[in-house]
């Protein structure tokens, strides 16, 4: 909605003021029939359909090549490999197609409500500018991780229990949901936060993508700064859930996620405080 000259900036008492009215708003976005289609089928067929494919089909293209060797029984694997092969699949793609979608998401939550003047209109009614920014991170935030990572989390571990003919262990798959959570936090919390300091959409959309690109390029060279940024945290969640070995170090990279998101918050509502709309 255009800005217009006859709307004054609000000053509201308290830093909560318009908080659940703004939060609604934001959750409209994504609590609604076509949404919710959209998010499921979307994820559904880019995450679990590769599960899927990895815990049911490849297996039997693997049994059926071992019948054409000497020992079968080389070229098979248990129900167990199969399984972790479906959560290292699960939390690999995660890590990739989650990521980016999170910060396509994200990246013009703040800019196209400067652009259009809808920040303007809103601030101008009960509604305080540290609202306006937290709304739109735990909305975006909340709404990522239940629609998104739990459900499809879920998703993946029903199938990779069918897999292993059991259940699998659900408290490290929900512990390993939440380390994936977080990464993907750090990720919409910067791509969200940028939109505070530049009305760019290529500086919104390109950093986050290039933050999480260098992760791949630093990481063989220089493995301990994983520590201080979330590259390492969906590998961490599969081996978790895995059995895999266990980097005590790793909670280093939690700890540094967790700053990294309060900072960028911080810095968010300092920078929109300052703005003139």
């Amino acid at each position: 909605m255009p800005a217009s000259p006859s709307l004054n900036l609000n000053n509201c008492k308290g830093w909560t003021s318009g908080f659940a009215n703004m939060l609604a708003k934001e959750n409209k976005s994504w609590w609604n029939a076509k949404s919710l289609a959209i998010q499921f089928l979307v994820w559904l067929i880019i995450i679990n359909g590769m599960v899927a494919f990895i815990v049911f089909i490849v297996p039997s293209l693997t049994q059926n090549v071992g019948l054409q060797v000497a020992s079968p029984s080389d070229s098979s694997m248990d129900a167990a490999q199969i399984a972790n092969l479906g959560v290292t699949m699960f939390f690999g793609i995660s890590g990739i197609a989650m990521l980016l979608g999170v910060i396509i998401i994200g990246h013009d939550s703040i800019v196209k409500e400067r652009e259009s003047g809808t920040a303007a209109w809103l601030l101008s009614k009960p509604l305080s500018r540290r609202s306006f920014i937290l709304s739109k991170l735990v909305a975006n935030n909340l709404s990522m991780f239940v629609i998104i990572v739990l459900v499809q989390g879920l998703i993946a571990y029903v199938l990779c229990s069918i897999a292993l003919h059991g259940l699998m262990n659900i408290t490290a798959f929900l512990a390993g949901l939440v380390l994936l959570g977080l990464d993907l936090t750090f990720f919409m919390v910067l791509s969200i936060s940028l939109g505070a300091f530049t009305l760019s959409k290529g500086i919104t959309l390109g950093v986050p993508i290039m933050v999480a690109l260098a992760g791949t390029i630093i990481l063989p060279f220089q493995p301990n700064l994983g520590y201080f940024m979330p590259w390492n945290l969906a590998g961490t969640a599969a081996s978790l859930v895995t059995g895999g070995p266990l980097d005590a170090s790793a909670v280093y990279s939690v700890v540094a996620t967790v700053v990294w998101i309060i900072l960028f918050t911080l810095a968010a509502i300092i920078r929109f405080d300052s703005l003139e709309l």
